[in-house]
């Protein structure tokens, strides 16, 4: 792990210029993010990001509420 977190510093100084500093953590949250934000999928979001349904559901349940709520809309 220690090995990952030396080479996302360094090659994201080499990038960013020392503006930011990148974690494994905040790579997979933003991973994470857009994995949920396009496919809404809330089976598919823990199989793929390594997390239980629980911790998804703990992190996403007012975007899947308000998703659930929106999903028929579109087509009255």
């Amino acid at each position: 792990m220690r090995a990952v977190e030396y080479m996302i510093k360094k090659y994201s100084n080499a990038v960013l210029d020392g503006d930011e500093h990148l974690t494994p953590e905040f790579l997979h949250q933003s991973f994470r993010n857009s994995l949920f934000s396009q496919s809404t999928n809330s089976p598919f979001a823990p199989d793929i990001c390594g997390l239980s349904r629980k911790t998804i559901m703990q992190y996403y349940r007012p975007y899947v509420y308000d998703y659930e709520s929106r999903k028929g809309q579109e087509f009255q």
